[in-house]
């Protein structure tokens, strides 16, 4: 993750070349945020069934970004867009806020 430099989001403006492969984010982030979805679903199982359910159904095929959310919020049964919207179309990672507290 440390190669990743964020000067753009991995989806482009549409039917514009936008050169998004000179810094080869397109592929880091790419990996990286593919493996964050997997965490986000927290569990394998359905994770990897609905990457193959992806695969197999659309093999060959011409394909949008919205056709993978869509497929994973019918296979998950769960809304993801807040995490695509943010993974997908903006430059800036994504931070993790937490916060705990001991019970006496």
């Amino acid at each position: 993750m440390w190669d990743i430099s964020n000067i753009w989001p991995i989806v482009g403006s549409r039917d514009v070349n936008d050169n998004t492969f000179l810094s080869c984010d397109i592929y880091t982030k790419g990996t990286v945020k593919l493996n964050n979805l997997r965490y986000t679903i927290s569990d394998d199982s359905l994770f990897f069934i609905t990457i193959k359910g992806f695969y197999h159904q659309f093999k060959q095929k011409i394909v949008t970004t919205n056709d993978f959310i869509n497929y994973v919020h019918k296979s998950t049964k769960h809304e993801y867009t807040d995490f695509f919207n943010k993974i997908l179309y903006d430059t800036i990672p994504p931070v993790l806020q937490y916060s705990f507290f001991f019970e006496k």
